[in-house]
């Protein structure tokens, strides 16, 4: 095989002319030829047994040429691709042109291959991210923590001599009703009742009923409460019967608890085990936090035109990966959807639009590598391996099949490309309005770039750029203000009168204009 010429026809789209030598070829069409004849049959003879002579004179040797040809083209094709160092895009067809189909001459045809096109992206260091707070785990937020933990693990047991209380879990039905139209009827849902601002509404009437006690109450939810649009402000009756009350006995929490739901022996171990893993939580939210940030801002800068292949096979890719999700939690695509009321055009248009982004972001990704060449070497692969696996006795075999893995390659490089673009971004910083302009220039000079590192998430950067713009707009704010305080100050000084509603009286209003007031009290905004 030869890859004779290489032509760009359009973008992102070549033209290979490949030649399959004649001694290939031959050897391909006697291949076409021991396979036909068992195949096909003569007058006069056996299937198969008819001489080559008499089958090429009778069916003609095209037949055995484009079984030839069809056996041929594919391996060809692969091995100039390979020599021609394109990025294919193996999934979009490829068209064959035969040019010339000889035996003595061999195979000429043109294969027509469409590849991955190259992002164009400028300004990617210096992008825009809101400077990081320090991560701090307070007491609460552990205590917090083991006493859910403590809950879990309380023993449940039935009551039937007295009223629900905050604590119990109650099964209770329930029919609702807005404007005396029923909404809905509810049997046998489980409630607990614990002082949440969300339902508290809703439990402070179910607390002090008994078993079997039918009764009615009324709920309006104001603008502002977590509910449907449709239901704000609206008053919603209920009327309800509690069917079982449940009481929860807690284990203290002390350190026979903690020997018993963890590795730790006492409270205090456990709880900066506690305190640890929040933190590191908050660190993981905060790094996905900037991600998405960067994410945003790299789809507005990213200049690429993405194949239809590449988006279909992100599709098929990202719909694998939700169903085998929905599958873990015993749920299916069609119960999610009727579950949350999406419609299947929705669902696929949303899916759509995700998958073409994410193809801008990894193709974005692989330019900035390319431009700053980043790679992935074996000691980054390895070390991301063995963050999700403790086995850290890793042979060389098992090393060079982790190394193959293409969606670890990726991964590692993603999580390169974010760090640094990160440590390149620049802070966001919002200029106080009775800043100085000397305090400016000093803001200007200094950097203030995002960065992850061990403990501490905030290091320094250039905010250059983003101070000039600022400063740029706060020079002509000092004009406007002055205008409308002289504005102010004329309409003050002057007597005003108002006439009331009911035309009865005219009442005069004097106003003395008040002293210059200094700009940290202004009266005007």
């Amino acid at each position: 095989m030869v890859l004779k010429s290489l032509k760009e026809i359009d973008v992102n789209r070549y033209e290979l002319q490949i030649k399959v030598e004649s001694a290939v070829f031959k050897k391909a069409i006697d291949t076409a030829y021991n396979k036909k004849t068992k195949e096909l049959i003569l007058p006069g003879f056996r299937k198969g047994k008819a001489p080559r002579t008499l089958v090429k004179k009778y069916y003609g040797e095209e037949i055995f040429l484009k079984e030839a040809i069809k056996n041929t083209y594919p391996s060809a094709t692969q091995e100039a691709i390979k020599e021609s160092k394109l990025d294919v895009i193996l999934e979009e067809k490829i068209g064959i042109n035969i040019l010339e189909a000889e035996k003595e001459e061999g195979l000429l045809f043109n294969a027509t291959v469409i590849v991955k096109p190259e992002a164009k992206i400028k300004n990617y260091k210096g992008l825009i991210l809101k400077k990081s707070k320090p991560i701090r785990v307070s007491n609460k937020e552990v205590d917090d923590k083991i006493y859910k933990m403590s809950k879990q693990n309380s023993r449940i047991f039935l009551v039937e001599d007295r009223s629900a209380q905050l604590g119990d879990i109650v099964v209770v039905c329930f029919e609702s009703f807005v404007d005396g139209k029923l909404l809905e009827k509810v049997k046998n849902i489980k409630i607990e009742l614990e002082d949440d601002k969300t339902n508290f509404d809703f439990v402070k009437n179910i607390v002090g009923h008994n078993i079997n006690e039918k009764f009615e109450f009324e709920i309006k939810f104001p603008r502002d409460y977590p509910v449907a649009a449709e239901f704000k402000s609206k008053t919603i009756s209920f009327k309800t019967i509690i069917k079982k009350i449940q009481a929860q006995e807690m284990p203290q929490i002390n350190d026979d608890f903690v020997k018993d739901v963890s590795e730790f022996d006492t409270l205090v171990e456990f709880k900066k085990h506690i305190k640890e893993k929040i933190k590191n939580q908050k660190i993981s939210n905060e790094q996905q936090r900037l991600k998405n940030k960067i994410t945003d801002q790299l789809q507005e800068i990213v200049e690429v035109e993405v194949p239809h292949s590449m988006i279909e096979k992100k599709i098929k890719e990202n719909l694998k990966n939700f169903n085998n999700e929905l599958s873990q939690r015993g749920l299916n695509l069609e119960s999610y959807l009727e579950h949350f009321s999406i419609t299947t055009e929705k669902f696929a248009n949303d899916i759509k639009k995700s998958s073409e982004k994410q193809v801008k972001i990894d193709l974005a990704i692989e330019k900035i590598a390319k431009n700053e060449k980043i790679i992935v070497t074996e000691e980054d692969i390895k070390k991301e391996f063995k963050n999700f696996n403790d086995d850290s006795n890793i042979n060389s075999k098992n090393m060079r099949l982790i190394m193959e893995n293409p969606f670890l390659k990726e991964f590692v490089l993603h999580k390169k490309i974010y760090d640094f673009l990160i440590k390149n971004s620049v802070e966001f910083k919002k200029l106080s309005k009775n800043s100085k302009k000397s305090d400016k220039i000093n803001d200007e000079s200094k950097n203030n770039v995002i960065e992850f590192k061990d403990k501490n998430l905030i290091k320094n950067g250039d905010i250059n750029k983003l101070q000039n713009q600022k400063s740029d707009s706060k020079k002509q704010e000092p004009k406007k203000k002055s205008n409308k305080l002289k504005k102010a100050k004329s309409v003050k000084s002057k007597e005003k009168e108002e006439k009331l509603k009911d035309g009865s009286k005219i009442k005069t209003l004097k106003t003395k204009a008040k002293p210059k007031t200094s700009k940290k009290n202004k009266p005007f905004k």
